[in-house]
């Protein structure tokens, strides 16, 4: 199935890489020799549409790629874009920040980020080299609440894509050209899924197996496009006559396609139930090494199951940990392979997102953000490193014995400096915090 792409540039103009006095920068990346180039695009499928008016017209999905470019291959400065497009900025900024219906308090659209631009010349990217990440995001939002994230983890080399599933995220805006005239009349897509993105789920309906049954099939897919020589270097086409160009762009080598054989899924709110489904029922495209479910539930085991990802669930307190669900608290004794919960101590469900960060830089006050509790920024720094302590389990730690003890070391270093994140009691084998594969990794 041979999707139409299309990237996607309305709202995300660059802009000359010097900061206007009512912008507010987003900060630097932790990741020492990568910056981090990035693209937006809209996918097509001809996939039957559950929740378009016709069917028939197929599924639309956009996704966002960073992906880590060397920093002697990154011009400086770098270019310097909008954290979201203007339509989105406003809807998100009614949505979390009070902005009335039709207003903006301007939070969101006053925030730029500086992504790696202008790669030098003659640069080419086997782009199967670093493992791939997902991040699925809550039902209703959108897919830039987590560039920061996703941005964040690509500097330690990392593929990230963020996603936005039609009718499912807040808002779609398609940009329709001639290339994508499939019979869509708007340009612009809203939520229709009746899931409030600030109520954590804890039941099962056929609303929730229909969203999720049909974001599983836009992952099959996505991860098929991905991993075709010819869809890559389509996406990646570059050229005054083409609708494909990107904000930074990468020009993948001849022949090259992601290895999402190395797939991982980020998942937050109904994102994360798709990852935890995904440990519990891989399919041949979509087979995760690492599957963090971030404030979801889980599809329910009744009976033994062997997770082939460990199960990686990611709550908070009060009122988002296992006990107040009882899917997941009937499941994790019928885990057959490593499950863990970790606990937010006075978190909520958009702790898991970029909205501390964006809170505190902007100097609001603790928990004024709708659905992100009363850590603060610290939410923010406990998700990235969590995410980025666990994937480097798979990808790094046993790559060497020099990788292995700065994992390790970095482990230790979290323990201590967030003591608000919380293992589950029991957990850990009752030995130490981090237990992976059987060994003890904290103290």
């Amino acid at each position: 199935m041979r999707p139409q792409l299309s990237i996607l540039l309305s709202g995300f103009a660059l802009v000359h890489p010097t900061l206007s006095s009512l912008s507010t920068f987003l900060p630097n990346t932790s990741g020492k020799d990568y910056g981090v180039a990035l693209s937006h695009h809209t996918l097509h499928s001809s996939i039957p549409d559950p929740y378009a008016p016709d069917p028939t017209l197929g599924r639309y999905i956009q996704i966002s790629i960073f992906y880590p470019v060397q920093n002697a291959l990154c011009s400086l400065p770098g270019c310097v874009v909008p954290y979201m497009p203007h339509a989105t900025a406003k809807l998100s900024d009614a949505q979390f920040f009070g902005g009335s219906s039709g207003g903006t308090t301007g939070v969101l659209e006053s925030l730029e980020l500086e992504v790696c631009c202008n790669v030098k010349a003659d640069s080419t990217f086997d782009v199967s080299q670093f493992p791939v990440v997902f991040i699925e995001g809550n039902v209703g939002t959108s897919r830039h609440l987590y560039t920061c994230l996703a941005r964040e983890i690509a500097s330690h080399e990392y593929v990230v894509i963020t996603i936005d599933h039609a009718y499912d995220s807040s808002i779609i805006d398609l940009n329709l050209t001639s290339t994508l005239n499939t019979g869509q009349t708007s340009t612009t897509i809203h939520q229709s899924i009746s899931l409030s993105p600030f109520t954590k789920i804890t039941t099962w309906n056929s609303t929730i197996s229909t969203a999720l049954r049909t974001r599983l099939s836009d992952l099959e897919f996505l991860a098929s496009t991905l991993s075709s020589p010819s869809l890559v270097a389509a996406l990646f086409t570059n050229s005054s006559t083409s609708p494909n160009n990107t904000i930074s762009p990468i020009f993948p080598a001849p022949g090259s396609a992601f290895n999402t054989s190395r797939l991982n899924i980020l998942g937050h709110g109904l994102g994360g139930t798709v990852a935890t489904t995904l440990a519990l029922l891989p399919t041949a495209n979509l087979h995760p090494a690492v599957a963090i479910n971030m404030a979801g539930t889980t599809p329910g085991a009744e009976e033994d199951i062997v997770n082939t990802a460990p199960i990686l669930f990611f709550g908070f307190r009060p009122g988002g940990t296992r006990y107040n669900d009882t899917r997941w608290n009937t499941s994790f004794p019928h885990f057959e392979n490593q499950a863990t919960e970790w606990d937010l101590r006075n978190g909520d469900i958009f702790s898991y997102s970029d909205l501390p960060l964006l809170a505190d830089l902007k100097g609001l006050e603790q928990g004024g953000v709708k659905g992100t509790g009363r850590v603060g920024k610290r939410a923010w720094d406990v998700m990235t490193s969590w995410c980025t302590a666990y994937l480097d389990l798979v990808w790094r730690w046993k790559s060497s014995e020099t990788d292995r003890a700065e994992v390790e070391r970095r482990l230790n270093l979290l323990m201590n400096a967030y003591p608000e994140m919380e293992i589950f009691p029991g957990e850990g084998d009752g030995k130490g915090v981090w237990v992976w594969e059987g060994e003890v990794l904290g103290v």
